[in-house]
């Protein structure tokens, strides 16, 4: 993969400056969608997905979902306080406020 920096590109060991870089990145993004498009319309895919795929894509959906809860979790005073519009106090998470100890 080309790096660019600033208006350099370097490909290899080839290196393209000014507006060269441009068209040499300009090129490049083409020839990726163009490989994109390619493989996005397909009409049939051909494909075989084996049981450990499907448990592994609903492994990660579940992971997703667990982790989302939890991040609610910890930030929940600060959701709360945030759609009140009152201010939350500067407590990082998973600090309990005074009053909520007893």
């Amino acid at each position: 993969m080309p790096s660019a920096v600033g208006s350099r590109v370097v490909l290899g060991r080839t290196a393209f400056t000014g507006q060269l870089a441009g068209r040499v990145m300009r090129y490049i993004s083409a020839v990726f969608f163009a490989v994109f498009l390619a493989f996005a319309l397909q009409a049939t895919a051909h494909a075989y997905l084996d049981p450990g795929t499907g448990s592994f894509i609903l492994m990660m959906l579940i992971s997703g979902v667990v982790g989302a809860a939890y991040a609610v979790k910890l930030y929940w005073r600060k959701i709360i306080d945030y759609f009140a519009g009152r201010r939350s106090q500067e407590s990082g998470p998973g600090e309990q406020d005074s009053d909520d100890q007893a």
